[in-house]
């Protein structure tokens, strides 16, 4: 069975996760963004990239806005530590007996670098 790890987490609207972690994030309740999770199968080099809509319960009709079926992964807190914690916890759950069918899991609540956008 094959498992994937998450290498790195970073945020579309900071320069960097140390960035974000260090900004203020006065609702962490109630908070959303973007982010590009370099993801990898364990033992293996080699990352793949998706970009993750994160949010809270709380702003998770905004950060969906108008697209009811953009795909969106719900976290408890904004917090940069409980944040990375779940992302980490959401990605490592993921095993599947071939990378296909891995990519088809997290496709699920993220969207893949290679897939094609609709026109």
């Amino acid at each position: 069975m094959l498992r994937v790890e998450l290498r790195h987490i970073s945020p579309n609207d900071y320069d960097s996760w140390e960035a974000f972690a260090a900004s203020e994030h006065p609702e962490p309740w109630d908070d959303f963004g973007w982010f590009v999770l370099g993801i990898g199968l364990e033992g293996q080099e080699g990352t793949t990239l998706f970009q993750a809509l994160i949010a809270t319960p709380a702003a998770a009709s905004r950060a969906k806005g108008d697209d009811r079926h953009r795909r969106v992964l719900i976290v408890d807190s904004f917090e940069p530590h409980a944040l990375a914690a779940a992302l980490r916890d959401h990605v490592s759950l993921i095993t599947a007996h071939t990378w296909d069918d891995i990519v088809e899991r997290l496709r699920r609540t993220m969207y893949w670098e290679y897939e094609e956008r609709p026109s």
